[in-house]
C-alpha cells in the first residue's frame, strides 16, 4: 500500500490518484489562520513535498497525541514498570535532609 492509500485509509488508489474499493474517510473543513501561520505552512509542506491537507492533517494528529493523557499516563506507567520507581539510597537521603518549607 502507498503513502498516499494508506493516508487515505483506502484499499487502493486507482488512475490519478482517486480512491478505489472504499470510502475516503476524510472530512473536509474550512479553518480560519493567520497570514503568517498559513504562510510558513505553505512552505513547509512545499519542502516536504506534502500537500497542506496531508501536512495539517499530520500536524493535527500529533497535537491531539501528545494532549492525550490517557496515553501518555500508560507511557510513563510502562517506563516505571521497566524501571522501578524508587528513589536511589542516596537521593532519598539527600531529600530527608532538606528541611521542609512547611511551618507547623
Amino acid at each position: 500500500m502507498d503513502r498516499k492509500s494508506e493516508w487515505l485509509g483506502v484499499g487502493e488508489v486507482g488512475e490519478r490518484g482517486a480512491a478505489v474499493g472504499r470510502y475516503s474517510a476524510a472530512m473536509k473543513t474550512v479553518v480560519s489562520l493567520p497570514d503568517p501561520v498559513c504562510a510558513k505552512a505553505e512552505e513547509l509542506a512545499k519542502a516536504l513535498g506534502v500537500s497542506r491537507s496531508r501536512l495539517y492533517a499530520e500536524a493535527i494528529t500529533e497535537y491531539l497525541a501528545r494532549r492525550d493523557g490517557a496515553a501518555i499516563t500508560a507511557k510513563l506507567n510502562v517506563v516505571f514498570a521497566e524501571q522501578g520507581s524508587a528513589l536511589s539510597d542516596e537521593l532519598a537521603r539527600a531529600q530527608s535532609s532538606v528541611p521542609s518549607k512547611d511551618v507547623w
